[in-house]
């Protein structure tokens, strides 16, 4: 793990211990107690506390965000990291799971079935390039439901985009007849229907 992100790391489980929880475990830590500094960045990241801490999260957000029901939710691993451990357990709690996958293009859901969505990230430079080559794949494609990770606007974040150009990238991809920009809670909320 690179310095970078261990650093951010550390500042984010100060600064946001409820919710941004899922920094504290990692693809290596299947099981209670097992842990690898490596993974981790010298972090203790157990299965059972990974755990307790999506309960504390999703418990954190029932009492504090207005209408905010977990069955309905789609619970975000930070920086993308997670395992099948828990993917599924997340996936008992919640409508679906959005971590790393190995495309960001996902079938659009037909059911109402617990899932995982897959998404891509870019960084840690200006991700406009990125951003506009995988949407014009995707438009140019057969279909399905694109879902990206940006995590910064104009200078500030990793991986930022411009203002003007996120503005100017969605006020043109609006115009696809056959597109919808939606959040992945709206998408998931038509299949319940």
């Amino acid at each position: 793990m690179d310095k970078l992100k261990t650093t951010v790391m550390k500042t984010s489980i100060k600064l946001f211990p409820l919710v941004l929880v899922s920094t504290c475990f990692f693809p290596g830590c299947e099981k209670e107690n097992d842990y690898d500094p490596e993974i981790t960045g010298g972090f203790i990241a157990s299965y059972q506390v990974a755990k307790e801490d999506i309960l504390r999260c999703l418990q954190y957000f029932e009492e504090n965000l207005e209408g905010f029901n977990a069955s309905k939710a789609v619970y975000n691993f930070a920086y993308n990291e997670s395992n099948t451990g828990l993917e599924q357990f997340a996936l008992t709690k919640v409508r679906a799971v959005r971590t790393q996958g190995d495309t960001a293009l996902n079938p659009i859901p037909v059911n109402s079935n617990p899932g995982r969505l897959g998404c891509w990230s870019y960084g840690p430079d200006n991700a406009y390039k990125w951003v506009e080559k995988q949407v014009n794949e995707f438009i140019a494609g057969k279909g399905g439901w694109l879902v990206l990770n940006l995590h910064g606007l104009d200078d500030e974040g990793w991986g930022p985009v411009s203002s003007q150009y996120l503005s100017e990238l969605l006020k043109r991809i609006i115009k696809v007849e056959y597109l919808d920009i939606l959040p992945a809670g709206v998408v998931l909320e038509k299949t319940l229907v």
